[in-house]
């Protein structure tokens, strides 16, 4: 497997347990859409969902997940 690939899987993986950790319910993964493209991770904390993106730069080490709840 592609390192960049497995990186961005484990990254997703690590993103995941956190909302889970943190109360949300993880609805969908990878959820794409033709007109809008994919959203990493579909997540609700109760009646309100979350979009995130998330991001990984080794040169930097910087990990960053945008959201909107």
């Amino acid at each position: 497997m592609d390192h960049r690939k497995y990186l961005g899987q484990a990254g997703e993986e690590y993103a995941c347990r956190f909302i889970e950790d943190n109360g949300l319910e993880v609805l969908e993964r990878n959820w794409r859409d033709s007109r809008r493209g994919e959203l990493d991770i579909l997540a609700r904390e109760g009646t309100n969902s979350c979009r995130c993106r998330g991001s990984h730069t080794n040169r930097h080490d910087v990990r960053e997940c945008t959201g909107v709840c």
